[in-house]
């Protein structure tokens, strides 16, 4: 842990007499001169910079905040950048066609440095905008698999398992999560709040004690189960792509924690933006459906990883200890049922809850915005409460609401 003394938060000035003061700007840019800085950041929490010299070469300077950029009287720890930084390091080792170079992190001023990923665009924009990415299926699967995979107990020995558990341990972080994730959404909590038409719809839902027994027991298993590494924020916000990359960053909610919850909060999110994608053909002049199919999509994810994820198992288990292909199988049907459970949880948080997935807020005024949203909600009750275990995800996400 670093002391606090040379800490300080940079803004578009400092953030390039920052960089020369160090020498980085020389050293990663080859100039200290001519230097513009561009303030980046959209989401919640942290500084974010773009950098950039007059050859045109530039980086990303990420800081962490001691508060939330959005929720200032939401304290945090600026150690979070630590801990994202050993994430990233993590999956350079086992995926690392599919994150930012990493290029410095300084531990006293909370921050990391890393490629500029040009022309790339953020998937929840381009998905909007009904653009097309033939290999995101391919990427997001394979990378769900590697990260999930090679940091759990299938892959490593024992000891070295449990000895990096307490490294990414992200108490203030993860507990934020289990309040406004699964704790308040279903309860009268000054949090939450929705559109005037969805309170009806919300104040159903919040008298379900069946369903509030189901998302308490997905918190149960997002606090006890120390599964693997977890990216612990993964959406649609948190990837840059173009038709033949895709690219991951913001791991700074991660920890070990259950391997679902990471492929839950991604089906959550792309749900989402099907039952946004009408709104979105219009906007873009697009004839409906001309988008990417976003059910095909999950479908094609799952299936992706479910392979990989089956091919690592056989071939790069910890030997002697794994080797059951009945009980491989058995783990990614528990695994596609908590996945689904765990997507409700996220559909109904991001709905009714804290923090509004960003194709509420860009819907406000649009009348399908209710209609979007009570199918999103009325997914979450299906997937959390199931009649019969799921068999396989194309009936999951065929046999809801909507179908």
């Amino acid at each position: 842990m670093s002391s606090l003394e040379n800490y300080y938060a940079l803004d578009k000035n400092t953030v390039v007499s920052w960089l020369q003061k160090t020498g980085l700007a020389s050293q990663l840019l080859g100039s200290n001169e001519h230097l513009h800085s561009e303030d980046l950041a959209d989401g919640n929490v942290n500084l974010v910079f773009r950098v950039s010299n007059a050859a045109g070469r530039s980086l990303i300077v990420k800081q962490s905040l001691p508060w939330a950029r959005k929720y200032p009287d939401f304290k945090l720890p600026l150690d979070r950048a630590v801990r994202e930084y050993g994430i990233l390091q993590s999956y350079v080792r086992h995926c690392p066609e599919f994150v930012p170079e990493v290029y410095h992190f300084d531990a006293e001023m909370y921050v990391c440095i890393m490629q500029d990923l040009q022309p790339h665009v953020i998937l929840r924009t381009g998905l909007q905008a009904q653009q097309h990415y033939p290999l995101l299926a391919q990427h997001l699967g394979e990378f769900l698999a590697k990260s999930l995979f090679f940091s759990s107990d299938l892959a490593l020995p024992s000891a070295e398992k449990k000895a990096r558990v307490p490294q990414f341990i992200n108490p203030v972080l993860v507990k934020a999560q289990e309040d406004v994730c699964f704790t308040q959404p279903l309860q009268q909590h000054a949090h939450n709040h929705c559109h005037a038409e969805l309170e009806q719809t919300a104040a159903a839902l919040r008298a379900d004690q069946d369903l509030y027994a189901a998302v308490l027991r997905m918190k149960r298993v997002y606090m006890t189960s120390a599964e693997a590494l977890l990216h612990g924020d993964l959406h649609t916000g948190s990837m840059l792509v173009t038709p033949t990359e895709t690219r991951i960053f913001d791991p700074e909610f991660g920890f070990y924690g259950p391997m679902a919850y990471d492929l839950g909060c991604l089906v959550a999110h792309l749900y989402i933006g099907h039952v946004c994608q009408p709104v979105f053909a219009r906007r873009a002049g697009a004839t409906p459906g001309s988008g990417m199919d976003m059910l095909e999509l999950i479908r094609q994810i799952w299936q992706v990883f479910s392979q990989q994820f089956t091919e690592l198992a056989r071939s790069q288990s910890v030997l002697g200890e794994w080797q059951s292909e009945r009980y491989i199988q058995r783990y990614l049907d528990e695994l596609l049922q908590d996945t689904l459970a765990f997507a409700g949880v996220e559909l109904i948080r991001r709905t009714i809850g804290l923090a509004h997935a960003p194709e509420w807020e860009l819907m406000a005024e649009e009348p399908a915005l209710i209609l979007a949203a009570q199918q999103s909600l009325g997914m979450a009750r299906h997937w959390l409460l199931p009649i019969q275990p799921w068999s396989n995800m194309s009936s999951a996400l065929h046999r809801g609401p909507e179908a």
